[in-house]
């Protein structure tokens, strides 16, 4: 018989929280599941952990490293056999009843192919966190491609649950993205389909530290998301929306470039960020920070003893 829901899970040297993240799971009152745990070349005994669990419910797809999140979600994708696809983070919990009150609510609501949950934080060690740290959670559902876009919308990947079908349709992870592949797929998703909400906290989100966002490329990529998405917008509210947003992490690429000291680069971010909203203030408010920085490091270069 087949699993009512396919989950895919992918990880990398994270042992310690992928037993919490599959315990999690194994706990669901919903026990119509298969889990593909994608390892993208782990060297923390993962797999023979998982193997030691003899859950035949639980599938191992061991894979070279490459870091290429899309790549790792599509090869795990590409092993489901369910009608609806779900997804968990090594590092992340679901509490017992996420898979059956996301399919209850489908079940009442047909027409709807997607889906998501509200969530909660925990730290590195498991303990919740206040909402108070964070910033305000709203829902919305229904057709919610423009809260999407001005990210009014927060939508965690591991609370969400889509129709198989759905997302064969729109392609997938698509793998020309290396960061924020689950945003960019909320895009194509909201473009297409009404999405539903199951208004509670059955995902717990851990918050650890992670350098990620701290790279210049993630913005440059966000960047490019939002550019692609104005290019094949037929709406002119939010195709105006989405150039701003590209604009601001151009910017935001410029200023941790420039941090870096990697002239030529962030002068390129600027150029794409004045491009796109050649009016904003905020652009060159930008050009002015870079042209002091460089000013200053040049002056620092001219002053300094020989050595």
């Amino acid at each position: 018989m087949l699993p009512q829901v396919s989950i895919i899970l992918p990880t990398y040297n994270r042992l310690a929280y992928l037993k919490e993240a599959v315990d999690s799971v194994r706990a669901q009152t919903c026990a119509s599941w298969e889990l593909i745990v994608v390892d993208d070349g782990s060297r923390d005994n993962s797999l023979a952990w998982l193997e030691s669990l003899d859950d035949s419910r639980i599938i191992s797809v061991p894979r070279p490293h490459t870091g290429h999140k899309s790549q790792v979600r599509n090869a795990g994708l590409s092993r489901a056999r369910a009608d609806w696809i779900a997804f968990i983070d090594s590092d992340d919990r679901w509490t017992p009843r996420k898979l059956e009150r996301q399919l209850a609510f489908h079940a009442a609501n047909p027409s709807v192919r997607w889906s998501y949950t509200g969530r909660a934080f925990i730290d590195a060690d498991g303990e919740h966190l206040p909402d108070s740290r964070f910033k305000p959670w709203k829902a919305h559902s229904g057709w919610i491609l423009r809260q999407v876009i001005s990210l009014e919308a927060n939508i965690a990947l591991p609370s969400v649950m889509v129709a198989r079908a759905l997302l064969r349709d729109v392609g997938g992870f698509n793998e020309a993205w290396q960061s924020a592949e689950d945003y960019e797929l909320w895009l194509r998703l909201a473009e297409v389909c009404e999405c539903g909400l199951v208004d509670e906290h059955l995902l717990e989100v851990r918050k650890h530290r992670s350098a990620t966002f701290q790279r210049p490329d993630v913005s440059l990529g966000f960047a490019a998301m939002f550019e692609s998405f104005a290019k094949r917008s037929t709406d002119p509210a939010l195709r105006a929306t989405a150039r701003t947003r590209a604009a601001y992490h151009a910017v935001d690429a410029t200023n941790r470039l420039a941090v870096l000291r990697r002239w030529v680069d962030a002068t390129e971010a600027l150029a794409l960020a004045i491009r796109l909203r050649p009016l904003a203030p905020f652009a060159y408010r930008a050009a002015a920070r870079l042209a002091w920085r460089r000013l200053r490091v040049a002056m620092g270069r001219t002053s300094a003893p020989a050595a």
